[in-house]
């Protein structure tokens, strides 16, 4: 990201940048801004909901709500998760 960034502050274009990269779409430009964009100053609290799988072993996935995905934890993991987090 900071090499991207150098390269736009030296009058490079995004589509220069991916190129140069080697890459497709906008994912280099998408790093870039989620890297500079300021991390919500409050924690809310969602939603979640817990769906069990038909297996003896219950897992489940934990989505924040920045949209980060956390598959296959049993019920346990995902509380201690939640409980670091919160």
């Amino acid at each position: 990201m900071a090499w991207a960034r150098e390269r736009r502050s030296a009058g490079a274009s995004w589509e220069e940048v991916k190129r140069e990269l080697g890459q497709r779409g906008d994912t280099i430009r998408r790093w870039c801004r989620m890297v500079d964009a300021p991390l919500p100053r409050t924690r809310a609290l969602v939603p979640v909901r817990i769906v069990p799988q038909n297996n003896s072993t219950r897992l489940v996935t934990v989505v924040s709500a920045r949209g980060h995905r956390v598959e296959g934890l049993t019920i346990a993991e995902a509380a201690q998760l939640l409980g670091e987090l919160g």
